[in-house]
């Protein structure tokens, strides 16, 4: 028995620490990077209200107003662990992507956990750790993760994440029943709905854990077991109705209404082609884990998909592999259908964070084929078949997890590189700043994202200012991006023709400065070409596409 114990052990510490390795050398490189587009906003107000002493009033009046970011967001805590950051880390970007690296080391270990708790009620402790291990791992190495973990404004998606896993445990180990367990499935149900709006989904993965099996119902006297089980499912999650009530309540206090996020996204129409279309490329996304579909791609979608009708089949011949897969199953519908109306993904890729928990649900599901191999107590001749689709499925979780490293290297790619860019461009700024005649302006250009990683858009502003200047650099420079260009178009060149020495000049993120522009025109439409015709033939034809939309 002791020897036993300590092979558990022995094993639990391997799982841990392959986990941690992992995920620490797929995502090393992104804890160099800079701050990127609305991590510059972040910044700049947490240390702005640090810098006035009001960094704790205004992270706690964050609970009580909306977020200024031209949406619809409540999301106090994300707000909360920027402030935390800026105390602990101040200007040190390293110190904000380890806070995200963090996190998502933290929820691949509690979904092992999760796995391993739902498949240990049956035999086979040793196997389920191993099972939860494989699919914590596969979501550690899940290849579009880079806009969530690689990007610090990402974070939100993984407090949520952490918030629901919490939840979801605290509810498992409490089986549903009122207690100090069960109170701290609500504090995590909170800290989920405070870190993003999707948290809202947590009662359909509580439900999932009913639906499963996964909990044990005892029946009163004369009471049937379906009415045992509908009172524990109304008992258990009645609670987190009422909280989501308070919330939606609170949103209409806030906002003026319950369920709106982001401005201009189409509401549900099933009769558009267009909005069916998005749709399936959303998901298409989500199952090949790339933007194209190369040779990489092709095998793990033909991966995932023989996973998933693998785990039916388990499911329907495997008691031990149908728990885990109600649940799973449940809990992915639970994810992805309120994504309906909000999700969309540019063809750079962009939105593809809001699948972040869904993958975790997902990683649930392909794990079942490989847990039949639990169950001990079945005859010789099913004991074979179960074995053997375990072996299969294992194949292939192995061909998942060694495809992943390549393609998260295409996801990856562009923050690096737009990282990297971003660390340089605020001592150019000083440089040009300084070099500006008395009576000139100097307008830079940077781009708003690069092949898909966001890198100045909304962040712009900041870069004039401190922290990422020492100094104000004063107010005969200006920093735009070309959804911000426009904008400011009447104005410039109106002043173009008021005699001011106008400089132009575009970031260039591979070579890592600015290069001038020859720019003229008088009207706001001349100005506007000139500038899309002077970036073509300066090299930077991504831009002029950028522009051509306005």
């Amino acid at each position: 028995m002791h020897h036993m114990h300590s092979r558990v052990v022995s094993i639990r510490l391997l799982i841990l620490s392959s986990l941690c390795l992992g995920t620490f050398l797929i995502y090393r490189e992104a804890l160099s990077n800079y701050f990127l587009s609305d991590d510059l906003d972040y910044f700049y107000y947490v240390a702005q209200w640090t810098r006035e002493g009001h960094l704790v009033p205004k992270l706690l009046a964050e609970f009580f107003s909306p977020q200024d970011r031209g949406a619809f967001y409540y999301r106090p805590f994300s707000i909360f662990s920027y402030g935390l950051d800026y105390l602990t880390w101040g200007t040190n970007p390293i110190g904000w992507h380890l806070t995200n690296l963090i996190l998502h080391m933290a929820n691949v270990i509690f979904l092992w956990i999760l796995v391993e708790r739902i498949a240990r009620s049956l035999e086979g402790q040793l196997s389920c750790i191993i099972i939860g291990g494989a699919a914590a791992l596969l979501f550690a190495l899940r290849p579009s993760f880079p806009e969530t973990v690689a990007w610090i404004s990402g974070r939100p998606d993984e407090l949520a994440l952490l918030g629901m896993l919490i939840s979801i445990l605290s509810y498992l180990r409490a089986n549903g029943q009122w207690g100090s367990w069960y109170l701290m499935s609500l504090v995590g149900f909170l800290f989920a709905l405070g870190s993003k709006e999707v948290g809202v989904t947590l009662p359909g993965g509580l439900m999932a854990l009913h639906l499963s099996g996964a909990l044990s119902s005892k029946a009163k006297d004369a009471e049937s077991r379906w009415l045992a089980w509908t009172r524990q499912l109304w008992v258990g999650v009645g609670p987190f109705a009422l909280v989501l009530m308070g919330y939606f309540g609170l949103r209409f206090l806030i906002f003026g209404n319950l369920f709106k996020v982001y401005h201009g996204v189409p509401p549900i129409n099933l009769s558009d082609p267009a909005w069916l279309a998005a749709k399936f490329y959303a998901l298409k996304i989500f199952l090949t884990q790339s933007l194209t579909m190369g040779s990489l791609a092709q095998s793990f979608l033909f991966a995932t998909i023989a996973m998933l009708l693998l785990s039916c089949f388990a499911a329907w011949r495997s008691s031990a592999a149908r728990r885990l897969w109600v649940f799973g199953t449940c809990w992915l519908a639970a994810e992805l259908l309120p994504l309906a109306k909000q999700l969309f993904i540019s063809p750079t890729g962009e939105g593809i964070r809001l699948f972040y928990i869904p993958s975790a649900a997902l990683a649930v599901v392909i794990a079942v084929p490989l847990l039949p191999i639990c169950v001990s107590k079945e005859s010789q001749q099913r004991r074979r078949l179960e074995w053997s689709l375990s072996v299969v499925g294992a194949i292939l979780m192995v061909g998942l997890i060694f495809l992943s490293p390549p393609l998260q290297r295409q996801w990856l790619r562009p923050w690096l590189l737009a990282g990297q860019s971003m660390k340089r461009l605020p001592a150019s700024i000083a440089v040009r700043a300084e070099k500006i005649p008395e009576n000139g302006f100097a307008i830079l250009l940077i781009p708003d994202n690069v092949d898909g990683a966001l890198f100045g858009r909304n962040g712009q502003g900041t870069l004039m200012e401190p922290p990422i200047q020492t100094k104000l650099l004063g107010d005969q420079i200006l920093v735009v991006t070309p959804s911000t260009l426009v904008q400011h178009a009447p104005r410039l060149a109106l002043s173009s023709q008021k005699g001011l020495e106008l400089e132009y000049w575009c970031w260039s993120v591979r070579l890592q400065r600015f290069e001038q522009l020859f720019i003229h025109g008088h009207t706001t439409a001349d100005w506007l070409d000139a500038w899309r015709s002077s970036l073509r033939n300066s090299g930077f034809p991504e831009l002029a596409n950028e522009l051509e939309g306005f």
